[in-house]
């Protein structure tokens, strides 16, 4: 059975709290938290002080942790693995504690944890690695996730391709994004279809390219956002974004889901408010799970 997920993708901003009350509220189920390494930890016990209080507010407010969304960094860097895999353990036994059961690794972007150009060396680096991580969160009953990302290392439908094919299916699946994969100039239902048992977690986004043809490092949210200048530096944002509310864009997001429905996906959809959302939460929130009920569940049916 399909279930509908919101991405608390920008809780560093918003308190905690007033995140999962936004989605609860809008109707959601679930929840994907992100996190920069282990930050997570601290972050959970500095608002509630323990895991469990953590765990029992998400049981008031019939809220259940999907996924984690993590930044992992040195992924196409054989010197580091080690340290990645170490880290990918740790927060695999943390989450499956928590009943959260996916591990997303976000490919990162370039300048912090990767140089252009993308060669075929550096993705079959990134799978060896992702391999090892898939192998040991699998462990502790956690599957791990890969996201393509615009300015990452996987980010087009070529480089998706060749990553599918050097990585493992027994460790590793693909977490496809609506409105990525538009920017990048591909349609992620293709995607769907193309890799169908391999897809592990989806994120539904609305996007629209209306501004002129831009630099890769301006594409994710459009002109006037920041690629990060340093290690230190990751998270820059601006308003004047490329993704919108669900309906508002030019995704063709009922394709999208019916996709699923022909490979027989049996999983969670993360509604992701990384435009409109970041300026009006609740708001983005409610208009999202509108959308969802009145247009994307009747083709699922």
């Amino acid at each position: 059975m399909i279930r509908w997920g919101a991405g608390a993708t920008e809780w560093w901003k918003d308190p905690f709290r007033k995140k999962l009350e936004d989605i609860s509220y809008a109707g959601f189920e679930g929840l994907s938290l992100m996190s920069g390494h282990t930050g997570i930890f601290e972050k959970i016990r500095g608002v509630y002080g323990t895991v469990d209080e953590f765990l029992s507010d998400l049981e008031e407010k019939k809220l259940e942790w999907v996924s984690l969304y993590w930044y992992g960094k040195s992924l196409q860097d054989y010197k580091n693995q080690r340290y990645v895999i170490e880290e990918a353990k740790l927060l695999s036994e943390f989450i499956s504690y928590c009943n959260c059961n996916l591990f997303v690794v976000d490919v990162m972007h370039q300048g912090v944890t990767f140089d252009y150009p993308v060669t075929d060396q550096k993705i079959r680096i990134f799978a060896d690695c992702i391999n090892k991580v898939g192998k040991e969160t699998l462990k502790n009953g956690v599957r791990t996730v890969v996201h393509p990302h615009l300015n990452g290392l996987i980010e087009n439908r070529e480089q998706i391709d060749k990553f599918m094919e050097y990585s493992d299916p027994e460790y590793v699946c693909l977490c496809p994004d609506s409105g990525q994969n538009y920017l990048a100039g591909f349609s992620a239902a293709d995607v769907i279809r193309t890799y169908g048992e391999r897809i592990g977690l989806v994120h539904l986004k609305d996007a629209k390219a209306e501004f002129e043809v831009l630099d890769k490092r301006d594409w994710v949210h459009g002109k006037g956002w920041m690629i990060a200048k340093s290690r230190d530096d990751m998270f820059v944002w601006e308003k004047d974004r490329r993704y919108v509310d669900l309906g508002n864009g030019e995704v063709d997001l009922k394709d999208y889901v019916k996709a699923l429905k022909e490979i027989k996906y049996d999983g969670w959809i993360i509604v992701e408010a990384d435009g409109e959302g970041s300026m009006n939460p609740r708001e983005s929130a409610v208009k999202n799970k509108r959308y969802v009920d009145e247009n994307l569940k009747k083709v699922l049916a």
